[in-house]
């Protein structure tokens, strides 16, 4: 089964993964029908995509009329008779191995030969999903995230014995379909973004269990300091700690007492009306950036973090550019963990794990060999011009470019960043630095009454973003290499980012000026355009900065 075979799709389930996913596969153009078990299921996810679909349409953000989307659509309960012609089927049921290796080996029975038979699990392994099958080369897991409408990242999963063409076609049809796949190469629990975002929760959670930090505290440290979307318990709270208490007790990892004694008391976050903070009857997740202090131990959540993407490394499960866009995606991280990590420095990572480990003693702590290896080999990060990745080379070997990068860039270089989810945490982080609390960013309710219709970003927060990605330009690492930001001309605001929406850059060298010696090596002025997921241009303009 190649790219060119595909042409009808069959989404099992019609729950919020089940219709997210007909609706996202029906907008990039193919044939879909969607199957649930009863039609009152079936029926309320179709009602779904209808909203959603009108939705987009009246902000202006489809490029057909609603009813042309939905002819693509079918809807049936017959298990067999949708997957008969299907080409690729997309199993979205709730997360039970049982009920999923019954659904595979109907799928076996009634699927054609050839077909691709995908599981959207986000925890499950694929190998025992595919051990219900006669045909285990032909499934793979395509673990997409939570609202797929909105949600860039989408996880390409081998089972053990899923082979290459299944896996490349599965990578080509994410594509194809507006979405970004990285590959996990092998069946480890929790895949890439959850195996890595684990620890800052968690070791979060260890910490206030231990009476070293408060929750307020942590949750402002690791946002207005370190830069992520969320706080841990914020991000706990809304994902639900009942969900996090599963999957270390599924694990059988030690659970914090401060956890275990949420779930003992049913406080739930934000479902129950109390978790971590009070939704009922206090003010919700109330930290703010007073409660950040230099006291909190950042560096032992992101010691685990890094720790986790070593270790995938190690393993072969993926890449580190796979690691760093699955969290930038997935997980709204600022920047990837292993480029994080060359920034920190692995040497520093290290010594952490290492203090940790002879102090408590748990294998949680325990540094992979991996990343043990880097540093004895002197690869800790940009200072040394290699960690995780390699910086510039002199010939002196791997010592950092102290000309910096002003000299390797000309003008007609033309480069396209990573793309970048903007997020709610986004919006409430960029008003509480610039006081900007306008009801058209920051209340839902009004913008469902106005033209919008929903609540979009600031479009000062959007270009802010996407400066961070123009730094990340080709092969270099520019961040560190900015002296001074001269400013913006002909900058044009012409549509809305709203919040879920992905902006990526699309840039062009225009003007190279060399300057006088210590006072860095010369401007560079980019034209840039800011696009969104459906490649709309949303800002356009040209910067100018100072580079060593």
């Amino acid at each position: 089964m190649t790219m060119d075979d595909i042409d009808h799709v069959a989404v099992l389930g019609a729950g919020n993964m089940g219709h997210g996913i007909t609706e996202v596969v029906a907008l990039a153009g193919y044939d879909v029908t969607m199957r649930d078990v009863e039609t009152e299921f079936v029926n309320e996810g179709y009602e779904n995509i209808e909203w959603s679909l009108q939705k987009l349409h009246e902000s202006g953000r489809l490029e057909e009329l609603p009813d042309e989307v939905l002819a693509r659509i079918e809807t049936t309960v017959d298990l067999e008779a949708v997957v008969s012609d299907a080409d690729l089927v997309i199993e979205a049921a709730p997360e039970d191995l049982d009920l999923k290796r019954e659904i595979f080996a109907d799928l076996d029975e009634y699927a054609p030969d050839g077909a691709i038979l995908a599981s959207n699990t986000s925890s499950l392994p694929i190998t025992d999903i595919a051990a219900a099958t006669d045909r285990p080369e032909s499934v793979v897991g395509t673990h997409f995230f939570n609202p797929p409408v909105k949600m860039d990242l989408v996880e390409v999963i081998y089972g053990e014995r899923t082979s290459e063409e299944t896996a490349e076609t599965a990578q080509a049809f994410v594509e194809s379909i507006d979405k970004t796949p990285i590959y996990v190469r092998k069946d480890v629990h929790g895949f890439v973004v959850n195996n890595v975002l684990g620890p800052f929760g968690e070791e979060a959670a260890w910490m206030v269990s231990e009476g070293v930090a408060e929750i307020r505290e942590a949750d402002a440290t690791m946002v207005h300091e370190r830069g992520y979307p969320m706080g841990p318990f914020e991000l706990g709270d809304l994902t639900g700690i009942d969900v996090s208490y599963r999957v270390r007790a599924e694990a059988g990892r030690p659970v914090p007492p401060i956890l275990q004694s949420k779930v003992d008391a049913g406080e739930l976050g934000r479902k129950t009306g109390k978790g971590y903070y009070d939704y009922e009857n206090g003010d919700g997740v109330d930290y703010t950036p007073e409660d950040a202090s230099e006291d909190f131990d950042w560096l032992r959540i992101e010691a685990r973090i890094l720790n986790e993407a070593a270790k995938l490394i190690d393993d072969d499960v993926a890449t580190p550019e796979a690691i760093d866009t699955g969290l930038r995606l997935g997980a709204g991280f600022p920047e990837g963990p292993c480029r994080r990590a060359d920034e920190v420095g692995l040497d520093a990572v290290l010594e952490k794990l290492d203090e940790l480990y002879e102090a408590y003693g748990e294998d949680r702590y325990e540094a992979s060999p991996y990343l043990r290896d880097l540093v004895e080999a002197g690869r800790t990060g940009k200072t040394t011009g290699a960690g995780f990745y390699q910086y510039a080379e002199t010939d002196g070997g791997t010592d950092a470019d102290e000309s910096g990068v002003f000299h390797e860039i000309e003008v007609g270089d033309t480069d396209v960043t990573d793309g970048r989810t903007i997020t709610e945490a986004d919006v409430a982080n960029f008003a509480g630095v610039s006081g900007d609390f306008n009801h058209i960013h920051m209340d839902e309710e009004r913008m469902r009454e106005s033209i919008f219709g929903e609540r979009i970003a600031h479009g000062m927060l959007v270009l802010s973003a996407a400066t961070g990605l123009i730094w990340q330009y080709r092969s270099i690492e520019m961040r560190d290499s900015v002296v001074a930001f001269y400013g913006l001309d002909d900058l044009r605001f012409r549509k809305p980012v709203y919040i879920g929406d992905t902006i990526h850059v699309e840039m062009e060298v225009v003007e190279t000026t060399p300057r006088p010696e210590g006072a860095g090596n010369g401007t560079v002025t980019f034209a840039l355009e800011i696009k969104n997921q459906r490649d709309e241009v949303v800002i356009s303009c040209e910067m100018t900065s100072l580079l060593e």
